[in-house]
Parts: structure tokens; C-alpha cells; sequence
């Protein structure tokens, strides 16, 4: 086995057993409609993606000086952070730019950057039979980490079917992105991507920026790289009802 190939299994394996140890580390799913109060934790130390499908955020208000806000007004999201030595969770009201309200109780934890996605459309509190439920399962988290493990180290798994796809995939002009390969199992698709630099000036790559609605885990083996650096970055979604 080339060092290479023991870094991204190193690389792997730790993101399996950060997928191990629950939810919270993954993306936090939360089901809801207007009134809802809805429960999430956010990072003591670390940036915490909040958003809203469909839709976009309109504002997030809590007590003074208890969260620190950072509004993407492109994207319609929300970064939030704890101010320094925080402790206590956060209360707040969510809106959206439909007029929906949240209430939003946030647990402040030790843990790295997550992302809090609220799927408007559901009856508050309702138990559901989609992610935020399989999330929770123990077969799906070993589902997760099967497939991180199998994509670091370019293996098969039974069950799970290999595609070859090397497809360009457009990303940003200072990158040139193409999905390698698909490992498609019963209710999650593992992508492999490379992903190459082709500007002339080092480029900072974020995990953030590769989540959207239905993505469960992101990894990149390189985060930073020089002009005309490669790295591969692996992506775990939902399956859709048609794959």
C-alpha cells in the first residue's frame, strides 16, 4: 500500500468514525412548518451552516451578543458562530422569504463545522420516514462509512454497484472537476471526484461549499492547493428515486 493510498484511508476511516459517533456530526435534517419549534447543535468553536429548502432565509433573530450572524445573500443561508466561551444554548426566531417562523433552540456542543438544513413542508414535529429518520439508523451510518472507506482505497463492496462515469462537472472557472466514479447502494451514492486548480494563484478549498439539500457527508483529501494541484474530494448523498 503506497503512502498515498494510507493517507486517504487514514482520511476515510476518521471520517467513518466521525459519522459513528451520531447525527450530529452529519447534516442535521429537521422537518417542519410555520410555528415550529425545532431543535439543532451547533458548533462551540466552528462556523454552522443554517438553511432552508425550498426557500431561502430572511433573517434569524436571538438576543444580543449570544450568536454572531453571517448572511449569504446570494445563497439565502445563514453561517452562524458562538461568541468566545459561550456555553449556554441559543434561542431564536428563524424566517423565511416565504413568511414561515421557526423557533429555533440551538444546543451549543464540542464539534467541528456542521450544517443545519430546516425542508419546509411537513407538519411540525411529525416523525419522518426520510433522512433526518435514516440518519439515525444504524445500518445507514455503516452504509456511510462502508463507503467512505471504499472510495479512499478505489474498492468494491458487495452490494454496492462501480460506475464508471468521467463526467466534466462544472464548478468555478478557476476549476476543472469530473466525477470519476459512483458507487450506488440501497439508500445513499458515494461520488469520487478530481478536482484540479487551473488558475495561477493557490486556491483554499471549503467541505461547506460542496453541501446542498440531500448531501450527507463531504471530503476532501487536500483543501489547499497550488496552481495546477489535484486532489479528490468525496461526496455521499441521498439516492434519488429514479438511480
Amino acid at each position: 500500500m503506497t503512502h498515498s493510498t494510507k493517507s486517504r484511508l487514514a482520511k476515510a476511516l476518521g471520517l467513518a468514525w466521525a459519522m459513528w459517533l451520531g447525527p450530529a456530526q452529519a447534516v442535521q435534517v429537521l422537518e417542519g412548518s410555520d410555528g415550529a419549534s425545532l431543535y439543532a447543535k451547533i458548533s462551540k468553536t466552528e462556523p454552522t451552516r443554517i438553511t432552508v429548502t425550498p426557500g431561502r432565509v430572511a433573517s434569524l433573530r436571538v438576543r444580543e451578543g449570544t450568536l454572531n450572524i453571517d448572511p449569504d445573500e446570494d445563497t439565502g443561508q445563514l453561517f452562524v458562530t458562538a461568541p468566545p466561551g459561550s456555553s449556554r444554548p441559543v434561542n431564536g426566531f428563524l424566517t423565511t422569504d416565504g413568511g414561515e417562523t421557526y423557533t429555533l433552540v440551538l444546543e451549543l456542543i464540542d464539534g467541528p463545522s456542521d450544517s443545519v438544513v430546516i425542508r419546509q413542508g411537513k407538519k411540525a414535529n411529525k416523525p419522518s420516514t426520510g433522512v433526518t429518520q435514516i440518519l439515525q439508523s444504524g445500518p445507514y451510518v455503516k452504509e456511510i462509512k462502508r463507503l467512505f472507506v471504499a472510495m479512499a482505497t478505489n474498492t468494491s463492496l458487495v452490494g454496492v454497484a462501480v460506475v464508471e462515469r468521467k463526467q466534466e462537472v462544472m464548478l468555478w472557472k478557476e476549476a476543472s472537476m469530473t466525477l470519476e466514479k459512483q458507487y450506488i447502494a440501497s439508500d445513499v451514492v458515494g461520488e469520487r471526484f478530481s478536482l484540479r486548480n487551473v488558475s495561477d494563484k493557490p486556491m483554499v478549498l471549503d467541505e461547506r461549499e460542496f453541501y446542498k439539500p440531500g448531501v450527507h457527508a463531504v471530503a476532501i483529501d487536500q483543501l489547499n492547493l497550488s496552481p495546477g494541484g489535484t486532489t479528490t474530494a468525496y461526496v455521499i448523498r441521498a439516492k434519488g428515486s429514479d438511480e
